[in-house]
């Protein structure tokens, strides 16, 4: 696999790698592993979404707002 960088973002990278005494590889590897992780739950969620859309499955707005601000209430009355 062959990644473009700008400047910056390589010049970041080496001086990681430097600091850190790991290799650029190992963590150009780490970095797409955990934005993978991160786009593939915000996918999930998003199609989660929609399917509970496709189902009714939703909470009118005026009813989400009571109850996060009965929810605020109550955490800060709890303190």
């Amino acid at each position: 696999m062959i990644i473009d960088l700008s400047d910056e973002t390589r010049s970041g990278l080496d001086e990681l790698a430097r600091r850190t005494d790991r290799s650029v590889s190992a963590l150009a590897s780490e970095a797409v592993a955990h934005f993978v992780r991160e786009e593939l739950a915000i996918v999930d969620g998003i199609k989660r979404g929609l399917e509970d859309a496709r189902h009714g499955r939703l909470t009118p707005h005026a009813d989400a707002m009571r109850l996060i601000r009965e929810a605020v209430q109550e955490a800060g009355s709890a303190r």
